[in-house]
């Protein structure tokens, strides 16, 4: 390991990992953090009110290893076990990992190796592979090394927002967490982990971005919010919408489609539930004074993007409706 030693120091690293009933991965997931080729490292488990056998993996990995800790908490949401995990850690950087997924072998040393050469760093972002069904996909976020200081950080997440959606496969500074009060947000059920980014960028000096993948990501994990319904979707995209506006100065459409866009197809999805329709109107609402008419009816068709332009919110929810009901009659 070529690493450039801080006062003969290695700098210590905490990863956060919440869990909740996560018995069929939780052991791949520790054992993939435990065997890290950076040993300095302490590892907060947050066991959120599990009712499977996770909280007693959480323990016997804390009895094995003397830098796992195993906290137990009642079912409170993903965010405030984060959260938590933040407050009972003691490193200088800290990193988040999900319990249904897993590190390469050397995540932490190429994360904070990039630290150890650039000592000003406040964030670290890498590359990742996306695992579905089985099949292993790299998830590439450059081409070559980024790094970029404050001035540039505006301009950059212009485009590239979307590669901060997530907290791992990330290093972050905790003085800075610490210094803003930075903290998830435990109201917000779906972008919460984009909203913390937002502020954590905001409040970043510099920033690097690797190409190499650190990180294996589950897509479509029973249980995660991939695969819930929220009544509040609308509450949510225009939260993160707003996050995303203040970073990058001003409001642009481009972003706007993409959370209208996201929000209106988790409706789509449970275009069944009641509450859809006022998700939906209160979307349009929102956004359809934010996006020119040209720009609706390339992105979402001429019919339907003259619909939401125009607010038609009835004739758009029934649209939808009559759709899903075709696909299930093609089934």
């Amino acid at each position: 390991m070529s690493l450039i030693q801080a006062g003969n120091k290695e700098i210590k690293i905490s990863i956060i990992i919440p869990v909740y009933n996560a018995e069929k991965y939780l052991s791949k997931c520790l054992d993939s953090v435990r065997y890290q080729s950076y040993k300095n490292i302490e590892v907060i488990l947050v066991d959120d009110g599990s009712i499977d056998s996770s909280n007693s993996i959480c323990d016997e990995y804390a009895v094995a290893d003397s830098r796992f800790t195993s906290i137990h908490l009642e079912n409170g949401g993903v965010s405030k076990a984060r959260n938590v995990g933040i407050e009972k850690s003691s490193g200088e950087f800290l990193m988040f990992v999900d319990s249904d997924d897993w590190l390469e072998e050397n995540a932490v040393e190429l994360l904070i190796n990039k630290v150890y050469h650039s000592s000003k760093t406040d964030f670290v972002v890498a590359s990742n592979y996306d695992i579905y069904d089985g099949r292993k996909k790299l998830r590439l976020l450059v081409t070559q090394e980024i790094e970029l200081e404050k001035n540039e950080l505006s301009h950059f997440c212009k485009n590239n927002y979307l590669m901060f959606a997530t907290p791992w496969a990330k290093l972050y500074r905790k003085k800075l967490i610490e210094q803003w009060n930075i903290r998830f947000d435990e109201q917000v059920k779906y972008g919460e982990d984009m909203l913390f980014n937002m502020f954590f960028l905001k409040y970043s000096t510099s920033i690097s971005i690797l190409k190499d993948p650190v990180y294996n990501y589950q897509l479509l994990v029973e249980g995660s919010a991939q695969s819930k319904y929220f009544s509040d979707m609308w509450i949510y995209r225009i939260k993160v919408y707003t996050a995303v506006c203040d970073l990058v100065g001003k409001e642009l459409e481009d972003i706007a489609v993409y959370f209208l866009g996201t929000g209106l197809g988790h409706y789509g999805t449970y275009i069944e539930e009641k509450s859809s329709y006022i998700g939906i109107e209160e979307l349009i609402n929102y956004f359809s004074g934010r996006i020119g008419k040209e720009v609706l009816r390339n992105k979402f068709g001429y019919f339907k993007g003259n619909l939401i332009y125009k607010k038609k919110t009835k004739i758009l929810y029934y649209l939808i409706l009559f759709k899903s009901y075709m696909r299930r009659r093609k089934r």
